[in-house]
């Protein structure tokens, strides 16, 4: 996220070599502790980190 702020679940999980379901299970974590979040809309939004 920190080098592609728009990248996929799907394409992470390629990267990563784990499910698009795992990634969307990281993701959902990152939102409940804070550390991430979602400027715009699913389709053309982009993910921060908050630092």
């Amino acid at each position: 996220m920190e080098a592609d702020s728009t990248t996929t679940a799907e394409r992470a999980s390629n990267i990563l070599g784990v499910s698009s379901r795992t990634i969307e299970t990281y993701i959902a974590k990152l939102k409940e502790s804070q550390l991430i979040e979602r400027q715009g809309s699913d389709k053309e939004g982009t993910w921060y980190i908050i630092k």
